[in-house]
C-alpha cells in the first residue's frame, strides 16, 4: 500500500494530520527517524509487526521485499506487513520519518 495523508501548507509551515481510524491495523507505537543532514541509511532488519511508514519531510527511499518505493510528498506512506527486510535511505537534507507500528518495541528480532 502505497498512500497519502493529506498536508496543508501555509505560510506558517506544514501541518500533517494522521487520521488513525483509517488504517488496517490498531497502532500501538509510533516513533520518528530523522536522518542526519548528509543522509543516512536506515533499517537492514526483518519488520517484527504491521508498520506503516509515513513521509514527514524530505525524500525517502524504500526497499522492502525487492521493490522499491520513493516518497517525495510529506504524508505520502508505505506499509509494510511483518516479516519482510527493510531498509530505507533518508535523503540528505534531513529527511524524516514517522512510522505506526501495531506492537510494542521489543529487542528481540523475529
Amino acid at each position: 500500500m502505497t498512500e497519502a495523508f493529506p498536508t496543508y501548507v501555509d505560510p506558517r509551515g506544514l501541518l500533517l494530520p494522521i487520521d488513525l481510524d483509517g488504517l488496517d491495523f490498531e497502532p500501538v507505537r509510533v516513533f520518528v527517524v530523522a536522518g542526519p543532514p548528509e543522509g543516512s541509511t536506515r533499517g537492514g532488519h526483518v519488520v517484527p509487526c504491521q508498520e506503516l511508514l509515513v513521509l514527514v519531510s524530505g525524500t525517502v527511499e524504500v526497499r522492502y521485499e525487492g521493490v522499491t518505493t520513493t516518497l517525495t510528498r510529506p504524508g505520502a506512506t508505505v506499509a509494510l506487513p511483518p516479516g519482510g527486510l527493510v531498509e530505507y535511505d533518508l535523503a540528505a537534507g534531513g529527511s524524516t520519518v514517522l512510522v505506526l507500528a501495531d506492537r510494542p518495541y521489543s529487542d528481540e528480532r523475529p
